[in-house]
């Protein structure tokens, strides 16, 4: 029965949510619990998130269900409250109240095939396991995003003598990231706890001076909470479960945080929701200043850099520094003064040094080169360079879909603008036509 009601309560919650506040007002914010096989999220909120359980992959001494619970709903706490400050958010903890797996392919399929995830929102995704190793207990992590319907892809346009205009496109080497495993005790979960209670408190006025209460994460009640008004840095929230009201801080800075001494990839988390809000403003618009918005997905890739080390997890730095260009190159104002399109080559540049083994991490170095020094300009020493890397790209897979699509693009062009070709007629001609028989094996992306 227990079970029941706490569905129940966030089946209303959802209800309630989806009519009286998200409709109303698209800076939204919102956090339920719902089980696995119910899994949905606040389909007016430009960002939603969903935690979901972490995995059990060995028998260890404490109690594994009651751990795994508590971890999976301070985060959904700490994630909510941290994602506050980007506006129309939602974050869901996900339970397994059978005990069964919580895949998370399943949870995507059903997300989408129920259509509560809009046409041009974000959702990000965090889940994990619990293992043994030699007796040490170990938490290990792992985000994945999207927007639904849209690609993480860019445009780049080379202007060549002629009116011409020598086309490339190129994508984000990844959407999903394996953080590097984490050892967790019981001490430090309980550690973690106080520290929650201590800094995550819902005060009855918005200053830090007023009297107030924890918002100690629970297992055995639903953390469903909306935002009913907004004054400055301070949200004014309301339970749909006990009906409260009080204020809670929006923190900006990375410190502070409880979880994130223990687990950083959490300031990663952090980071990708805010280039999830930033990519889904011209849906939902920002109350923020988009800078200001870039700044905390800045601070946030940086402090997760630096609490894991540049070459602990280089495909998940890689991946950020590819994020942070994507957003600079579609969203020239963010530059801050500087060149956007020659920041944005630059960022793709750092992202391919971290992760040499990406194809797409090389394409989109590659083919945004020539921004680093010249500008967007077709010429023979451009053609050449983006052929070198192209070819790279190839060498690490050579069904590579988007390397050989942007190898025949350059070819093609080169075919007709001999002055400009790095190599001569015939071996344009050969080269060609391989990429064209390669494009066309089975396995090719």
């Amino acid at each position: 029965m227990a079970g029941m009601h706490r569905v129940a309560l966030a089946r209303c919650f959802v209800a309630v949510l989806g009519t009286a506040l998200l409709c109303a007002a698209e800076n939204a914010f919102a956090g339920g619990r719902l089980p696995c096989e119910e899994a949905r999220v606040f389909s007016d909120a430009a960002v939603n998130v969903l935690v979901l359980p972490y995995r059990y992959e060995a028998k260890i001494r404490f109690d594994e269900r009651s751990a795994g619970a508590r971890l999976a709903a301070l985060i959904q706490q700490e994630t909510l409250f941290s994602m506050l400050k980007y506006g129309s958010v939602g974050a869901t903890e996900l339970i397994s109240e059978r005990g069964e797996l919580c895949d998370v392919r399943d949870v995507l399929s059903r997300i989408i095939r129920e259509n509560t995830l809009r046409a041009g929102r974000g959702l990000a995704m965090i889940w994990g396991r619990i293992y043994e190793e030699e007796s040490q207990l170990y938490v290990q992590s792992y985000i994945r995003f999207i927007r639904r319907d849209e690609q993480e892809t860019i445009r780049i346009d080379l202007s060549a003598p002629g009116n011409q205009t020598l086309q490339f496109i190129a994508s984000l080497p990844a959407q999903a990231a394996a953080m590097m495993p984490r050892r967790l005790t019981r001490k430090d979960l309980a550690e973690i706890e106080r520290r929650s209670a201590e800094t995550l408190i819902l005060r009855r006025e918005p200053r830090d001076n007023a009297p107030g209460k924890s918002l100690q994460a629970s297992t055995s009640e639903p953390l469903t909470y909306g935002v009913v008004g907004v004054k400055g840095e301070w949200m004014q929230i309301r339970s749909y479960v006990s009906g409260e009201t009080g204020w809670v801080r929006a923190r900006i800075e990375n410190e502070g945080w409880a979880l994130r001494r223990f687990l950083p990839e959490l300031a990663y988390l952090d980071g990708v929701i805010a280039y999830l809000r930033l990519r889904t403003a011209p849906r939902v618009p920002l109350t923020n200043d988009p800078k200001r918005v870039y700044g905390w997905m800045q601070s946030a890739f940086t402090n997760f850099e630096t609490a894991v080390g540049k070459d602990a997890v280089p495909e998940a730095t890689g991946l950020a520094k590819a994020m942070m260009g994507l957003v600079v190159w579609t969203q020239p104002a963010l530059a801050a003064g500087a060149d956007a399109r020659s920041r944005g080559a630059q960022l793709f540049q750092e992202a391919v040094e971290r992760m040499p083994a990406s194809p797409d991490a090389r394409v989109l170095a590659a083919v945004t080169s020539p921004l680093l020094t010249q500008g967007p300009k077709a010429n023979k020493e451009s053609l050449a360079k983006i052929d070198q890397g192209l070819l790279g790209a190839v060498a690490v897979d050579p069904h590579s879909a988007s390397a050989l699509e942007n190898l025949e693009r350059l070819y093609q062009f080169a075919s007709r603008n001999a002055s400009l070709a790095p190599y001569g007629s015939e071996e344009l001609q050969a080269r060609l036509a391989a990429i064209k028989t390669a494009g066309s094996q089975p396995g090719t992306r």
